[in-house]
């Protein structure tokens, strides 16, 4: 039997024999846990570390009192990177040390310490960049992300722009400039009482949809916010600080940056809030406070980690990975789900070459945008502009809507309904990097069933390239 490697280490919770065990994994978890719940309340009022929080511990009144002081000091910030920085050796070296099959790990496995120590580099490269170190922009988005960047190609912006075209005709949308389609969604915008109650409808619909599909009882409940900011998202969930429940914004933007709610928008929307989010998310929270099968770590999710490829990749897709969700959406729900997959791979790319070395000028920022997608607002892609230079944070997890969004289309493509149902089913028992991801992929379409007879042929192109810029290349050649 494996005996504990730290002292002060919490006893296994799920351990099938009576004789209590530490593993060295469990303990790397636990304190990474407390090093990201220091860091959190440290941050301040502005506290961006931790999005979901499903563990279901929530923080005493007087630590949460010591979090609305001033943003942490530089000497503050040098003590949880020294931390994260141990952390992250420790899990490279016990990661190694599975492999090679000189230390034992928990029934959690490799995956997760696969996982955890890409977690624990994103989170060391963020908290870097939050001092102000000096990097590369592009280097910190790879090692946040732990994914090689490359701009979505020519080949599969033409291939969208075809089908956003036609859905465009079908939704009966005859002006698709920025004056044109701004003035269709505002004279079928829907009332701030209606929008929310449909986002509740909706959203719920998705969710009993995807429970059906996969055969499960999973129904979350939430709660919906009407807010009004400056911001890019329509609507954002996480956990409420103080209850730990799901709740949802629902964004009625500015005048500056308006949100025009219509119907077609809510069921985007819905399907990728309610029917992957919080379906997702409260999977993993019965995992971690029912079923005991996985560490209240992973209960943390972070915007600026490696998941976020994967889990807004999932989410903006989902409506073509359920059977028959796409096909239910009205004819502007169907335009909504490619306009917003297409937005972010045009967005993305744009996002690389501000980033770059020798950056693009905003001019050129904007002329790129604008050519592709002729009805987005001037003044959004300036906005999405300072987002995208100017703050840390969306600097890698803005950049994590492109590359989901290119995976998704490419595996949405080459899975039969069966691999599809197999990909949901898994995803939502782990978190997965866009590494972890594209080898579950790979092994999946190793049984034939799980895929489709005729893939298209830009899907096919596509996924050989995000496969040959991997480090492991160990992946069916399709």
């Amino acid at each position: 039997m494996p005996t504990p490697e730290t002292k002060g280490a919490r006893l296994i919770p799920w351990v099938k024999e009576r004789t209590p065990i530490t593993f060295p994994d469990v303990n790397l978890y636990r304190h990474a846990e407390g090093v990201l719940r220091a860091w959190y309340v440290m941050q301040g009022q502005k506290r961006h570390v931790i999005d979901f929080d499903l563990s279901g511990e929530t923080p005493e009144l007087g630590v949460l009192a010591v979090a609305y002081r001033n943003n942490p000091t530089k000497q503050q910030q040098t003590l949880i990177i020294d931390q994260l920085s141990a952390l992250s050796s420790n899990a490279g070296l016990l990661l190694n040390e599975s492999r090679s099959h000189s230390v034992v790990l928990s029934d959690q496995g490799e995956h997760a310490l696969e996982f955890t120590s890409a977690q624990l580099n994103a989170s060391l490269w963020y908290a870097r960049k939050l001092r102000g170190d000096a990097m590369s922009t592009l280097d910190y988005i790879e090692n946040t992300q732990d994914y090689p960047q490359s701009e979505a190609s020519k080949e599969i912006l033409d291939v969208h722009k075809k089908i956003i075209d036609q859905l465009f005709e079908a939704a009966g949308i005859t002006d698709s400039s920025e004056k044109g389609f701004l003035k269709w969604r505002e004279e079928h915008s829907l009332s701030e009482e209606e929008a929310i109650s449909m986002l509740e409808e909706e959203s719920t619909e998705s969710i009993r949809q995807k429970n059906k599909f996969l055969g499960r009882k999973i129904e979350p409940s939430f709660a919906i916010i009407p807010v009004h900011l400056n911001e890019y998202f329509w609507v954002w969930i996480d956990t409420d600080k103080k209850t730990g429940e799901f709740v949802m914004q629902q964004n009625f933007g500015t005048e500056s940056r308006p949100k025009p709610w219509t119907r077609g928008k809510v069921e985007e929307l819905a399907k990728h809030e309610g029917g992957q989010h919080a379906s997702r998310m409260a999977m993993r929270r019965h995992m971690i406070n029912d079923r005991r099968a996985m560490s209240p770590f992973f209960g943390l999710t972070t915007v600026h980690g490696p998941e976020q490829i994967v889990e807004e990749g999932s989410a903006q897709a989902l409506a073509l990975l359920l059977p028959g969700a796409f096909e239910k959406l009205s004819p502007e729900g169907r335009l909504q789900v490619y306009l917003s997959l297409y937005k972010q791979m045009v967005y993305g790319n744009a996002h690389l070459r501000i980033n770059a070395e020798e950056p693009i000028s905003k001019d050129q920022f904007i002329n790129y945008v604008k050519s592709h997608m002729p009805w987005e607002p001037v003044a959004e892609i300036e906005e999405q502009i300072k987002e995208r230079t100017e703050n840390p944070l969306k600097q890698t997890y803005l950049r994590a809507y492109a590359e989901g969004a290119k995976i998704f289309l490419v595996v949405s493509d080459m899975l039969s309904d069966a691999g599809k149902k197999t990909l949901l089913g898994t995803l939502d028992l782990k978190p997965y990097t866009a590494k972890q991801l594209l080898k579950l992929v790979n092994k999946i379409m190793q049984n034939r069933r799980n895929t489709r007879m005729h893939m298209s042929k830009w899907a096919t192109e596509e996924y050989q390239l995000m496969i040959m810029g991997l480090e492991e290349n160990a992946l069916h050649n399709i």
